[in-house]
């Protein structure tokens, strides 16, 4: 009986031992996991906010770009003005500086890869949901995803606040939405 007693004890300890080290490598795996989840999310809010960054960048390069284009059409006026003759030679300068105001297609191509990474699936999303929406009115609901002002806007895409304004217009009888709150509100989801 005492040897029984011995073994029954013997065999306690090893199981006990055996739950213990079990126990012990499963709270090691559950941390080790842990550990790297947040390792991950780490990374990929490193990732988000360089991209964030890069856009934000991006996009004031841009507006400073056009500020400064705004500015010399702005000084060809007024020299237009004061000397009341405009020859076809200045026309044709006035005319290309005015086209380099608007974005190109290679700087929208860029900005669009660069918001994509930022607001994934967002251009997708309004031409699947609005499929009558137009590439114009996509890229007004994408500066206003970043809060980029009228003004700016009218900057960006070298055209008139008021053409800005008929945008915005249009953009609310298609989205059947009655005030330009909600158009923020729309692409803040």
């Amino acid at each position: 009986e005492n040897k029984l007693q011995k073994q029954t004890i013997l065999f306690g300890c090893i199981v006990a031992i055996l739950t213990a080290s079990f126990i012990i490598f499963y709270i090691k795996r559950i941390n080790l996991r842990k550990k790297i989840a947040e390792q991950k999310k780490a990374l990929l809010e490193q990732q988000l906010q360089a991209s964030k960054k890069e856009i934000l960048d991006f996009t004031h390069h841009i507006v400073e770009k056009n500020q400064i284009i705004e500015h010399y059409t702005a000084e060809i006026l007024a020299l237009q003005k004061q000397t009341k003759s405009f020859e076809q030679e200045q026309t044709s300068v006035l005319q290309e500086l005015k086209s380099q105001t608007i974005l190109t297609q290679a700087d929208w191509v860029k900005f669009k890869i660069l918001f994509e990474k930022v607001h994934p699936n967002f251009f997708s999303h309004f031409k699947t949901q609005y499929p009558e929406l137009t590439q114009a009115e996509i890229r007004f609901l994408a500066f206003t995803k970043l809060e980029i002002s009228p003004k700016e806007m009218a900057s960006l895409l070298g055209v008139s606040d008021e053409a800005i304004r008929t945008l915005r217009y249009r953009i609310k009888k298609k989205l059947n939405i009655n005030d330009a709150k909600e158009i923020e509100q729309s692409v803040a989801t």
